[in-house]
């Protein structure tokens, strides 16, 4: 008999703009006791579609070594996130290498334009494949005035 499989992270959970998502920061922790706080030093989020939850993230008695809680998050096998690394870059050095590839250059006033069109680009959520198997439905914190 072949036992369901699922894919375990940790980290702590941000605040996410996305109704149907949550995100994580992954922590590691290799130390299984809460005197030994988990470095949470990795900058990358991850944005994980609430349809391959397996259940609610659950708080665990691990915390950051900035005193949060910690989360663990069950997915499916078969999920599909969406990994976001953050680094501090100059835009100058970015724009450079761009322009640079391409062979042209533009004023800054135009890179300044399409930074911001890529900004606001960023506020729709990515979509992601509808997972094949049926999911719990999620209980939402947010209260609305629609009843519907």
């Amino acid at each position: 008999m072949s036992q369901a499989r699922k894919t375990s992270l940790q980290g702590k959970l941000i605040d996410s703009p996305f109704d149907d998502y949550i995100i994580l920061l992954p922590c590691l922790c290799v130390q299984d006791s809460p005197e030994n706080p988990c470095p949470c030093l990795d900058q990358t989020k991850i944005l994980i579609p609430k349809a391959y939850l397996q259940s609610e993230p659950i708080i665990t008695k691990r915390s950051a070594q900035s005193g949060e809680s910690l989360y663990q998050v069950e997915l499916q096998p078969n999920a599909e996130v969406l990994l976001e690394e953050t680094r501090v870059v100059s835009a100058k050095s970015v724009t450079d290498q761009v322009m640079r590839g391409s062979g042209f250059t533009l004023p800054d006033s135009d890179i300044i334009d399409i930074v911001k069109k890529i900004l606001d680009s960023l506020k729709t959520p990515p979509t992601f494949p509808v997972p094949e198997t049926p999911v719990p439905t999620i209980n939402t914190t947010r209260s609305t005035s629609d009843p519907h």
